[in-house]
């Protein structure tokens, strides 16, 4: 069995995202839910022989419920027990994803497992994506240089807690974890023994950690036993801001089959919802970029570019 979820925790005067600290209790929960129906309902569509799941801490409120079931999207109440962190990390909510494929790894009951964040849509069937993931194990480098600030995040907790070592902590995004049950077992495995020096460290790590501090630490020694497959073949992280606006053209030209959209959690995914409420699918791949301010990239030709072309038809 293939196994897709999100994992979504949610408590009161607790930061869900660093997207929307400015949104109020309510108004995240409405935000996420709806983002957890595009990410959800979308990849049990394109890979409807797979189980694709919700682990949640609470039943999700109506009418979000009624829709994934409806779907064919399993609903999972699982306890936020393990990898607690303070509430004054902004991001503590996020490292439920950790509880919960501990939880469920332990369970077993599956061949190979993906966790992506709900802020996706999938565009494609994941046949390749799997039989790549009964190699091992599949994570998403972000490509952040060493002095980037989010990656120095990672080195610096990583200091802390191990001033002595030696890894170099490359930054794997949490929006997607993936492989067979072996390698995901090693990988908590590792997770797991870090999360307990955090806490004999009284958590002194910079309070802005993520889940993607633990992951990437895990990875560095996952990658002493086995590597690490690269799954920029099949996940692209876009940034649609105006200050930071990073996309590419695989949306159509060599795609990728998810979409990770972290800017548009309350923009241009609430435009996908409002879409698949009116028609019961989600759009096409040219009309999903436009929604999520994904411009196509045109190429200019000048007059020296049309006559090459010219002369390689008049020559062949």
């Amino acid at each position: 069995m293939n196994l897709i979820l999100n994992a979504f925790a949610f408590k009161e005067d607790y930061g869900s995202s660093m997207q929307l600290n400015n949104r109020s209790d309510d108004a995240k929960l409405r935000t996420y839910m709806k983002n957890m129906v595009v990410s959800l309902v979308s990849c049990k569509l394109k890979n409807p022989g797979d189980t694709v799941c919700l682990a949640t801490t609470s039943e999700p409120a109506s009418p979000y419920k009624e829709m994934l079931e409806k779907a064919g999207v399993v609903i999972r109440i699982i306890p936020f027990d393990k990898f607690l962190m303070p509430k004054d990390f902004p991001w503590s909510l996020a490292f439920y994803k950790l509880c919960v494929l501990d939880t469920l790894i332990k369970e077993g009951g599956f061949e190979n497992l993906l966790l992506m964040d709900t802020d996706t849509i999938t565009m494609d069937s994941f046949e390749d994506l799997w039989q790549e993931a009964a190699h091992g194990l599949m994570l998403y480098p972000v490509n952040h240089t060493y002095s980037h600030k989010d990656r120095m995040i990672i080195k610096e907790a990583y200091n802390s807690l191990y001033p002595d070592g030696k890894d170099n902590m490359v930054h794997y995004g949490g929006e997607f974890i993936c492989g067979n049950r072996e390698a995901l077992s090693q990988l908590m495995e590792y997770c797991s023994s870090i999360y307990e020096d955090v806490k004999k460290s009284e958590f002194n790590i910079p309070k802005n950690s993520g889940d993607e501090v633990i992951l990437s630490m895990a990875a560095a020694l996952y990658v002493k036993k086995a590597p690490v497959i690269t799954a920029g073949a099949y996940i692209f992280r876009y940034w649609t801001e105006n200050g930071f606006y990073l996309v590419a053209t695989n949306t159509v030209s060599n795609p990728v089959c998810v979409w990770h959209m972290p800017a548009e959690k309350d923009t241009g995914v609430i435009l996908l919802y409002n879409y698949y409420c009116k028609h019961g699918v989600f759009p096409e791949r040219e009309k999903a970029a436009s929604m999520l301010g994904i411009v196509s990239a045109k190429r200019p030709f000048g007059l020296y570019h049309i006559m090459a072309r010219f002369n390689r038809k008049l020559n062949k």
